[in-house]
């Protein structure tokens, strides 16, 4: 990962994800997935998880991400 990508995710809060700036439609994403284009990231804490989780979703919590950002597949970035 680049520094640059680093250092922006290491700057990011709650409030930069609330702004909606990055949202994708329920069928797109649907369509995206089906294909195997496009994965579930699901930043919320383990402790999270425990009331709702999704088995197809890849969870790093957000406070993680800058670290785990690798374990994210290339091509769905």
């Amino acid at each position: 990962m680049s520094k640059e990508l680093e250092n922006v995710l290491k700057e990011m809060n709650l409030d930069f994800f609330a702004k909606g700036e990055f949202k994708m439609s329920l069928p797109a994403f649907k369509e995206g997935f089906l294909k195997g284009e496009v994965l579930l990231l699901d930043v919320r804490e383990k402790e999270e998880l425990s009331f709702l989780s999704f088995p197809f979703a890849l969870n790093i919590s957000l406070r993680e991400l800058p670290e785990k950002y690798s374990e994210i597949p290339d091509e769905k970035v």
